[in-house]
């Protein structure tokens, strides 16, 4: 965290804080958190403001009346979702973008339950507890601080899911021969970022930290909550964009070998015999029609 995404979290933060007094007004509202990068301590001139409003019951014809506008915010966006348990609405005051989404604290839970309980590998709810987890709370600190409790504690069958899902990588040389060499910029760019997403996803089941690799953001500030990584992960994956493209497929090569023997270190019962030995194949030359046996 620097001085200046200090400075420029805190305000969000006060921000978000005098703006959902307003809120807190509703008997059915339970609790209020802000996510996003000012919760992390992390933002910068661009970031928003992302508010969750948790009901126990939406009141929907108070929403109608445009809470904010009373502050000089307008609401281009309002939306009901299909289930009438959630609501979105966006507002703008000048420049800055206010996102507050609304959900009952039944739906809550069953995401909740989905992940921990059910190890719902849907990604976006992954996403969602970790934003839960790293938000500030705004109202409802006893009620936030016992939810927090319980999310904090990520299962083991989830963590190995969530490793064995990211277990997909390019045969060795696929990028470099097969993209690079072709002109095909965009499919090697393409598979950089595959491959650095699964890392990031197997980092974060061998941890057991909620994140969600479809939406990679902030990830030097991720992987220190993940102390199981290889050493300088996050230069490395850094420098993939920056060195010379030939040198890609080292680099990948290197991290693709570390990451497979951190998992074999601390889930010693995945079995890694298939992945290994399809990753050895790694793609050569072939000028002549090969003899038949």
């Amino acid at each position: 965290m620097t001085p200046k995404s200090s400075f420029a979290s805190q305000w969000r933060i006060d921000l978000a804080a005098e703006l959902m007094e307003h809120y807190k007004s509703q008997e059915h509202i339970k609790m209020i958190v802000l996510g996003g990068s000012p919760s992390r301590g992390l933002s910068d001139s661009y970031s928003d403001l992302d508010i969750v409003v948790y009901w126990d019951t939406v009141n929907s014809s108070w929403l109608d009346t445009i809470p904010l506008s009373r502050f000089g915010a307008e609401r281009p966006f309002f939306h009901k979702m299909k289930d009438e348990d959630v609501y979105l609405e966006q507002y703008y005051f000048d420049t800055l973008k206010v996102d507050v989404g609304h959900v009952t604290l039944k739906l809550w839970k069953k995401w909740v339950e989905d992940v921990l309980e059910r190890f719902d590998m849907q990604l976006d709810l992954h996403k969602t507890l970790g934003g839960f987890l790293a938000s500030k709370v705004l109202y409802g600190e006893q009620l936030a601080e016992e939810w927090k409790k319980r999310i904090a504690k990520y299962p083991d069958q989830l963590a190995v899911k969530m490793v064995k899902q990211h277990l997909k990588f390019f045969n060795f040389g696929v990028l470099q021969h097969q993209g690079l060499e072709r002109g095909d910029i965009i499919f090697f760019y393409d598979g950089i970022c595959m491959m650095l997403k699964n890392f990031l996803g197997i980092l974060a089941g061998l941890n057991k930290v909620y994140f969600s690799p479809a939406e990679p953001r902030w990830i030097e500030y991720e992987l220190k909550n993940m102390p199981v990584q290889p050493q300088n992960a996050w230069k490395r994956m850094k420098s993939l964009f920056e060195v010379d493209r030939s040198e890609v497929e080292d680099i990948l090569e290197e991290l693709t070998i570390e990451v497979l023997d951190l998992v074999a270190a601390h889930m010693p019962d995945i079995d890694l015999t298939r992945i290994r030995k399809f990753s050895d194949f790694s793609v050569r030359a072939c000028d002549e029609k090969p003899i038949l046996k």
